[in-house]
């Protein structure tokens, strides 16, 4: 019989490798490998993240089979002389062990947990790339002897058994990866136009007057900037978005003051003039084009206000103020804003399990300085907003830079916009603990998204659950009593903005009588009162009253309709247009100036002076009482643009001081010559 006469028939490997569940093992093995340098070595794509799926899935079902598979297999391989060969095998069955504890972990904690653990995530990558040379080493012998038999092998016979396993697996896997990621549509979130007759009333920029834009300079589309629920209900970062949920920046375009002044200003200027403001206040629907009459004020999602994708997505900003910042577009995940729970648990999955460009493009570098707050909290208006040229309005940016707590150079000193308003929370969520941001380290807290500062009227007017404990928190705040140990020995102890009486001793009566009481900006890093001026109203009620509680004078008590006496002394601003018409219903479009504007700045004080006579019938003492009241909306600007009675704001008493005055009896006249 010839060569060629010989029946075809495949060539045994050694006896392990007779086995089809090793062949298998062998090419789930082979698709592990690579998939794993995928996703180490590849850029961020769908496809990458489709193979990250995959990868998970048969790193699952690939445990079972490897350990019957080395019941069979182990046996066979310590039966032989090769000692090295033999511990090579060990080294790499308990690499392999490692690489599917630690793979296990991590799929936990990607899908049941709120982040993977960076220690995990290190003993998988090093592991799963210390396995790989280990096999390839203890399989040579076996290819060096299969490579001399395929030599022998005549043309025509039948393939290596366990070649087909070893490489059609790991490819047809790849294959159906990637054919699955060429199938998959994303959101196109980035191509979002236009109406044909949206209105260009301020030069080819679609979101001027306001200076806030996105990368592109065009709209996204509301998606690409809303669904912060999702940051919560992702298990990952619950605390941080109950606290926002319930703060003024959460609701920055939806309370219903806000809405009354964007209503006025439509009406007077149009729906293209309130871009002016939504830079700040209603970000989703300036991003999207919505503030034009062609599609309403109403963008879906701008009841977010301020959003997580908004802020964490700001990359560059200016303190130029009027909202000048740069929006940058983030990656999405794979089925991110699809509809579906299975669409939100992979997406959720992913960005746990992958999530090197999710902590890329919420990068927190930015937002932790002033800067960033000041591309908001500082305000001006120009000409093409009120016709007439240019003023400055809130600043509590510069305010505070030229401040005694700003200290450039000196860390230790000076004291930030976070550090005050955004206090150290002890906390479980995945962004704690930062080293990068001053006064932490790894100390296991996030900052507090509540961002505490003096809006005690929105929660209660929006009614919205947890209001009561907000307004708590921000009449703490107001009041001084809020304790931040992180700043402790930088801040400034006592009352936020304390009153003191300073007053005579003794008088008699019948005496013209001078009281002062002075106020001092003791702890707030800004001007006291700041922000929209025309609207905060902060006063000083003064009484005196003699023993039985008659009240012999007075002034800063509120009136039947709630708004303050004439003649008090008030931190206000009364802004006036060009033709000397006042401000009162925050229509900054028409403001030029201010014909009143009282504050105090940091470290600085201010004095009232209040002159009475004393009566004679006051009895032996006189009782003075004064106390600094702060309301974030005057009574007359709420009945101007929702009608009297709508609301009433809330009055937080932030400081106070009593005093007495002894009262003796006047001095006997003199007698007259001759008398």
């Amino acid at each position: 019989m010839t060569t060629s006469q010989l029946p075809i028939a495949p060539l045994a490997g050694p006896p392990s490798w007779k086995q089809r569940l090793l062949r298998q093992v062998a090419g789930l093995f082979v698709f592990e490998a690579i998939s794993g340098l995928i996703m180490w070595l590849l850029p961020f794509s769908v496809s990458t993240q489709f193979m990250v799926l995959v990868h998970t899935a048969v790193g699952v079902l690939f445990i079972f089979p490897f350990v019957l598979s080395q019941f069979q297999h182990f046996p066979v391989g310590w039966a032989k002389p090769d000692r090295f060969q033999k511990w090579l095998g060990v080294a790499g069955c308990a690499a392999v062990a490692l690489v599917g504890v630690s793979g296990l972990v991590l799929t936990y904690q990607a899908a049941l947990g709120i982040k993977i653990s960076s220690l995990w995530h290190y003993i998988h990558l090093v592991s799963g790339l210390a396995v790989i040379p280990i096999v390839i080493v203890h399989v040579t012998p076996l290819a060096r002897k299969l490579a001399r038999a395929w030599g022998k092998i005549p043309a025509g016979l039948a393939p290596v058994p366990w070649r087909r396993e070893l490489l059609w697996v790991p490819l047809v896997l790849v294959v159906l990866t990637y054919g699955a990621a060429m199938l998959y549509a994303p959101v196109n979130y980035l191509d979002f136009p236009l109406p044909e007759d949206y209105v260009f009333a301020y030069g080819d920029n679609p979101f001027a007057p306001s200076l806030a834009v996105t990368e592109s300079g065009q709209p996204v589309a509301p998606v690409a900037l809303n669904n912060s629920k999702s940051c919560g209900t992702a298990r990952c970062h619950v605390e941080i978005y109950d606290e926002w949920a319930v703060g003024a920046h959460r609701w920055s375009a939806t309370d219903q003051l806000y809405r009354a002044v964007e209503g006025i200003m439509a009406k007077e200027e149009g729906a293209h003039a309130t871009r002016y403001c939504a830079g700040c206040h209603d970000p989703v629907s300036l991003l999207s084009g919505y503030k034009d009459a062609g599609r309403g004020l109403n963008a879906p999602g701008y009841d977010e206000g301020s959003t997580c994708l908004l802020c964490h997505g700001i990359r560059e900003v200016d303190i130029q103020g009027n909202g000048n910042y740069v929006w940058h577009a983030p990656e999405r995940y794979a089925f991110e804003n699809k509809a579906g729970v299975t669409a939100a648990f992979l997406s959720e999955f992913l960005i746990r399990a992958y999530p090197d460009q999710h902590n890329q493009d919420f990068d927190l570098t930015l937002s932790r300085k002033p800067e960033f707050c000041g591309a908001c909290h500082k305000q001006f208006i120009d000409k093409e907003v009120n016709k007439f040229g240019w003023v400055q309005l809130q600043n509590q940016y510069d305010e505070w830079k030229s401040s005694h707590w700003y200290r450039d150079g000196d860390p230790e000193r000076m004291l930030t916009c976070q550090q005050c308003h955004m206090q150290l929370m002890e906390s479980n969520d995945p962004g704690r603990g930062n080293p990068d941001d001053p006064l932490r380290g790894n100390d296991n807290k996030h900052r507090n998204h509540r961002i505490l500062a003096s809006n005690q009227f929105m929660p209660l007017a929006l009614e919205l659950e947890g209001a009561e404990e907000h307004v708590k928190l921000v009449e703490e705040w107001l009041r001084g009593e809020t304790h931040i140990p992180e700043i402790e020995g930088k801040w400034a102890k006592g009352p936020a903005v304390p009153v003191t009486i300073v007053a005579p001793a003794e008088a008699h009566s019948g005496q013209r009588l001078l009281v002062r009481v002075i106020v001092t900006n003791n702890k707030v890093g800004h001007s006291f009162p700041t922000g929209p001026m025309d609207l905060i109203e902060s006063w000083i009620e003064f009484v005196a009253k003699d023993e039985s509680g008659r009240v012999i004078y007075h002034s800063g008590l509120l009136d039947e309709k709630l708004y303050v006496e004439p003649g008090s002394f008030t931190f206000t601003a009364e802004g006036i247009d060009q033709y000397g018409n006042l401000i009162d219903r925050h229509n900054l479009w028409d403001m030029i100036g201010a014909r009143y504007k009282r504050s105090i700045f940091p470290g600085y004080t201010d004095t009232v002076e209040y002159e009475f006579t004393v009566p004679r019938t006051v009895g032996s003492r006189l009782h003075l009482s004064a106390r600094l009241r702060y309301r974030k909306l005057n009574q007359s600007f709420i009945d101007k643009v929702m009608g009297e009675g709508a609301f009433t704001a809330p009055i937080t008493d932030m400081s106070e001081d009593t005093g007495t005055v002894l009262i003796t009896a006047p001095p006997a006249r003199g007698r007259t010559a001759g008398g």
